[in-house]
């Protein structure tokens, strides 16, 4: 734009109409005087101030220019920061939404994991609800502890025992075999021997055909009578053809009553503990199996064992005899039935104490990392189902209001002493 202070002095007083009227006629006196006056510059001093005119015009201009760019370059930077503020607030309502979606997905997935736990917390409740439950697991675990003391005991006893016999580390038949005699020559001298008054025992561990130890008991007042023990001490069950080894050398000795046959680390081929058997000449032979058993039961097991044959063998009836020794059996039934029934509770036992500890774990674990603000996943995590069967040693039997009984049975059988009647009527 022209500044005014650059025109004649005359526009200054002129008005508005005046002042278009002089630029146009201006215009129209230009347009003829323009190349003689141009000349007319050129050879005189108006040149030198059409020259100073024009200069300061150029610095009019670039003052000008100087305002507009700087002013465009202030646009520019707030224009900028409109840009980033808003970007900042378009990043915290992301983040915001981000933050409640995610929250919202982790309140539904924990009322998720809740639910499927929810009927594990019922069985929990139903099984502390019930005392006899309580008092059996209360059972179940000392017993296992107690067999695991035991077992610990009977690898110190065994230890001591091959430590006396001068067997170290040796994997030979012949030595552990020599070991296992040794712990049974231990038990018939030091505990066997007091239990019974004139009582004797001899070692033919070095004698063929003649078992491992004689030893002599009185029967009754007027009886001895001489039984053979051989002991064996194998990983697998001791074979047949071991046993009937004891068989012939019971036969072959005229003065021998009665055998014992001691395994000491593994069971009997086709014998039960306790089982009473017959040899050729109708001599009878026992069979008794001391696996997993600590060392104080080994020697209560071995004296209940001579006592037995000792008091059948001291009878002169035979049918006394007979049914002596069927009571025996069913007595040694009872005992392996009910270690049975035993063994499968402390598994069932174990089983559900291992998963509820594993179920338990997992909830806290799930529970924590939603409490640090982690991801609460329950992707490829699933709980299982508790399988237990406690339904064989309690009776079967319904009230006469319909609920059930839940009395325990009796031994071997479905039902409790009151309901049994109606298990004989079945």
């Amino acid at each position: 734009m022209l500044p005014l202070t650059r025109l004649h002095p005359l526009y200054q007083s002129a008005t508005e109409e005046e002042a278009i009227l002089i630029a146009n006629l201006g215009a129209l006196c230009w347009q003829s005087c323009k190349k003689e006056l141009y000349k007319h510059w050129e050879t005189s001093e108006d040149s030198a101030k059409a020259e100073g005119w024009r200069e300061e015009g150029r610095q009019a201009m670039m003052e000008v220019l100087k305002g507009k760019l700087e002013e465009g370059t202030r646009a520019n930077v707030r224009l900028v920061e409109s840009e980033l503020q808003l970007k900042s607030i378009q990043d915290k309502f992301q983040t915001e939404l981000n933050r409640q979606i995610t929250e919202q997905v982790e309140k539904q997935r924990l009322i998720l994991e809740l639910e499927r736990v929810s009927p594990l917390q019922q069985r929990l409740s139903v099984l502390e609800s019930k005392d006899d439950m309580i008092n059996l697991l209360k059972q179940q675990t000392e017993l296992l502890n107690a067999r695991l003391e035991g077992k610990e005991k009977d690898i110190q006893s065994l230890q001591a025992s091959l430590d006396q016999s001068n067997v170290k580390n040796t994997k030979s038949s012949h030595a552990i075999g020599k070991a296992g005699e040794a712990t049974v020559l231990e038990m018939l001298e030091e505990h066997v021997l007091p239990t019974f008054q004139f009582s004797r025992v001899e070692d033919k561990t070095a004698i063929d055909h003649a078992a491992d130890f004689h030893v002599w008991m009185m029967a009754s007042p007027s009886k001895t009578i001489k039984i053979l023990i051989d002991a064996k001490k194998y990983k697998a069950n001791v074979k047949m053809s071991e046993i009937l080894k004891l068989h012939s050398d019971v036969d072959a000795d005229p003065e021998a009553s009665v055998g014992i046959m001691v395994s000491l680390d593994s069971g009997m081929s086709t014998f039960k503990q306790f089982e009473i058997g017959k040899t050729e000449k109708n001599k009878m032979i026992m069979y008794i199996s001391l696996e997993n058993m600590e060392y104080e039961q080994r020697v209560s097991c071995l004296i209940c064992a001579l006592r037995a044959l000792s008091s059948i063998a001291g009878v002169q009836d035979l049918e006394k005899q007979r049914s002596m020794i069927e009571n025996i059996e069913v007595f040694a039934n009872e005992i392996d039935k009910s270690v049975k029934e035993m063994d499968g509770i402390i598994r069932s036992c174990q089983k559900t104490t291992e998963m509820m500890r594993t179920s338990r774990d997992r909830l806290y674990s799930r529970l924590e990392k939603y409490r640090e603000g982690g991801d609460l996943s329950i992707e490829g995590d699933k709980i299982e189902h508790i399988e237990g069967d406690f339904n064989g040693i309690f009776c079967k039997g319904v009230k006469p209001n319909g609920t059930p009984c839940k009395k325990r049975a009796q031994s071997g059988k479905e039902f409790c002493s009151f309901h049994a009647p109606a298990e004989i009527m079945t």
